[in-house]
């Protein structure tokens, strides 16, 4: 609101507008003044108090009007504040609502997640159950094959005692009433295993111990791992028994072992064997069949270790070995059949000399003597390749006190067992 002054027939008067409505006033006072001096004194004033009370009731009325327009204001104020208030309150709304949703989802979530754990829990409890009983299954096993194989080392040892005695023991002629009696090997105790006594005609027991009533386990074990003397036998006569013998022992322990423990074995070679061989030599090994000891995981670690390896190769059944070279251990199908019906190296691949050579064998004394397959293969590359060094490759059911060794046989550098290390031999 202002304040502006009017003069109106001579005498000034204050005049309260409102802001902006200044002029207009002021050409009201004007015109007020001009009428005040044409229609005289009297009459102008009474005019002019009729004009000042109108407006004074009009000025009234305005300040009335203000007061109704700022008390609207405030309500229309209040009114926006309770809206947006309302807004935000139905936004809040919302977010909660919508958070509630996600936290349902994500119970439900969680209530599926504990279902999976718990079966998964329950799976995971029965698997280990089943894992307990394997391994029970698995360690009965083992003890079955440890007394088994036990059994065959003492077995062994009394027969290669046998043969120590009876070499060292000339026995007599048959007497005349034995005569019938089979007998293949005259003068050594093998008809001992079919021996004829008075009164037990064609009873067999093992030597030096007479088969009865309370001892009747021996004449199977004895009869089946018949070991003749070699003191009075060709040396391939006793070679060849002793390979039946060896293979069937070896058959009998490969058979016991469970094939999850078979899978740990000659897994990677022992340190001792690792210092023997050279960091850039070639590694020969040979194809494992049936229950030899297995040489897939030694040329998987010699391959990564960077060395070259080599396989035996037959040209033909009447030709030498040779050996060619073997690339890659971890693929398959590279491989051929060669003329013995073991897998050896294509006739593309390139002639190779190893300088360690892993050989396979049937028996092997603590000294390095070997018994092999019969064929004189690896007696004869040994023999044209005396530089490098021979590895022998054995279950230790294949461990024997002594073996007939002829001129042309190779000992070994060192021998490898699933428990021991023989060796290195000079």
């Amino acid at each position: 609101m202002n304040t502006i002054e009017l003069v109106v027939g001579g005498q000034t008067y204050a005049i309260t507008c409102e802001t902006g409505e200044e002029e207009h006033v002021r050409n009201l006072g004007a015109t007020i003044d001009e009428k005040f001096v044409e229609m005289g004194p009297r009459y102008t004033q009474n005019l002019l108090f009729a004009a000042l009370q109108l407006a004074d009731e009009l000025h009234e009325a305005r300040k009335a009007t203000a007061s109704v327009e700022s008390d609207k204001r405030k309500l229309q104020d209040g009114f926006d504040a309770y809206r947006a208030e309302k807004a935000q309150q139905l936004r809040d709304a919302d977010t909660l609502k919508g958070q509630g949703d996600v936290m349902m989802a994500r119970i439900a979530e969680l209530e599926q997640e504990l279902d999976r754990m718990q079966s998964a829990q329950q799976s995971a409890a029965e698997h280990a159950n089943d894992v307990r009983q394997e391994l029970a299954a698995l360690r009965g096993k083992e003890t079955d094959r440890e007394a088994l194989e036990n059994r065959h080392l003492a077995q062994i040892a009394n027969l290669t005692k046998e043969l120590a005695q009876a070499k060292a023991t000339p026995t007599a002629a048959p007497e005349p009433e034995n005569s019938l009696a089979t007998d293949p090997y005259p003068g050594t105790w093998a008809p001992a295993l079919f021996r004829v006594e008075p009164g037990n005609r064609g009873k067999r027991h093992p030597p030096d111990v007479f088969a009865s009533e309370n001892f009747p386990a021996n004449d199977s074990w004895w009869f089946r791992y018949f070991f003749p003397s070699q003191e009075h036998m060709d040396p391939m006569d006793t070679k060849q028994a002793l390979r039946k013998t060896y293979r069937d022992a070896r058959r009998d322990h490969f058979q016991a072992q469970p094939q999850s423990i078979r899978a740990l074995l000659f897994h990677r070679p022992p340190a001792p064997l690792v210092e023997l061989i050279p960091k850039d030599a070639t590694i020969g090994l040979y194809a494992a069949t049936g229950t030899e000891a297995p040489t897939t995981a030694y040329a998987k670690f010699f391959h990564e270790h960077g060395h070259a390896l080599a396989l035996p190769r037959f040209t033909g059944p009447d030709k030498s070995m040779e050996f060619a070279a073997y690339d890659d251990p971890f693929a398959e199908g590279v491989l051929e059949e060669g003329p013995y019906s073991v897998p050896q190296p294509s006739t593309q691949c390139p002639i190779a000399v190893p300088d360690i050579l892993f050989v396979p064998l049937v028996a092997f004394t603590r000294d390095g003597e070997r018994l092999g397959q019969g064929g004189g293969h690896y007696d004869r590359w040994l023999a044209d390749n005396t530089a490098a060094k021979s590895i022998g490759l054995a279950w230790d059911v294949q461990l024997a006190d002594s073996l007939p060794v002829e001129p042309h046989d190779r000992s070994l550098t060192a021998i490898v067992t699933p428990t021991r290390f023989y060796g290195p031999f000079a």
